[in-house]
């Protein structure tokens, strides 16, 4: 039997044993403060692989088009990717993304915040909420 993946790609049956072909079924953000740093964290599932964005997993086929479709998104935010981190340090950007980009991300990926990150969050909020008070 012969399986296609992405209408140009064949892979022959003897190697599909070895090599798992999964569509990508759903995407993690992950955000933590480090630093002065928001830091991010993208990990991918493939119905149960799940493979970080840095990872070499050769055993899972992976969509990149959509991948790079995830890291456009964050980058398209401020955030920075180099070679084994994603992360914000700019702190307009991280404002903006606290503000509109979480809730714009959450539409389309699952999101999962630190306590850290969290309690920002809120503190920014609620400062935002003080000054329109005055």
């Amino acid at each position: 039997m012969i399986v296609w993946i992405k209408n140009n790609v064949i892979v022959d049956e003897s190697a599909s044993e070895d090599i798992k072909i999964n569509s990508l079924s759903e995407t993690e953000l992950y955000f933590d403060i480090a630093k002065d740093a928001i830091k991010a964290k993208v990990i991918f599932d493939y119905k149960n692989d799940k493979v970080g964005y840095f990872d070499k997993n050769e055993a899972v086929v992976r969509d990149v088009d959509k991948e790079n479709e995830v890291i456009a998104k964050l980058t398209s935010y401020g955030f920075v990717v180099d070679k084994k981190s994603i992360s914000m340090n700019d702190v307009n950007d991280e404002v903006e993304f606290i503000e509109n980009g979480l809730e714009e991300l959450a539409n389309d990926y699952k999101i999962f915040t630190t306590e850290k990150f969290n309690n920002i969050f809120h503190n920014l909020i609620g400062f935002k909420k003080l000054i329109i008070c005055f």
